[in-house]
């Protein structure tokens, strides 16, 4: 249902291969997928740059780089098409085929 495939936003985007209804969930980290780090160094600081989410203490980061979920690979857009809550995302509207998935990264 989920695939990465080249952005036109941005790098590696996520998209889906079927039609999503409005409110549908979609499953793009597995449980526990995520850990949170406070102070990278070294290559684990560029990582952290590239795919995680800072606040003001640290990274909220993938536990293990080489298994990264697909929802890592988000991009992000004005007009996202997913919301999300703890890590569970839905469908803002109906999304069709091919589309690429996005959110907003101010809403993190």
């Amino acid at each position: 249902m989920i695939v990465l495939r080249p952005s036109t936003i941005h790098g590696v985007g996520v998209f889906t291969t079927r039609a999503l209804r409005k409110g549908e969930v979609v499953e793009l980290f597995r449980r526990g997928d995520y850990r949170f780090v406070e102070n990278p160094k070294g290559d684990e600081l560029r990582m952290c740059r590239h795919f995680c989410v800072r606040d003001e203490d640290g990274y909220h980061c993938p536990k293990n780089w080489n298994r990264m979920s697909v929802g890592w690979y988000l991009n992000d857009s004005d007009e996202p098409n997913l919301e999300h809550e703890n890590y569970v995302y839905r469908a803002r509207r109906k999304i069709r085929a091919g589309e690429e998935l996005l959110i907003d990264y101010d809403e993190l």
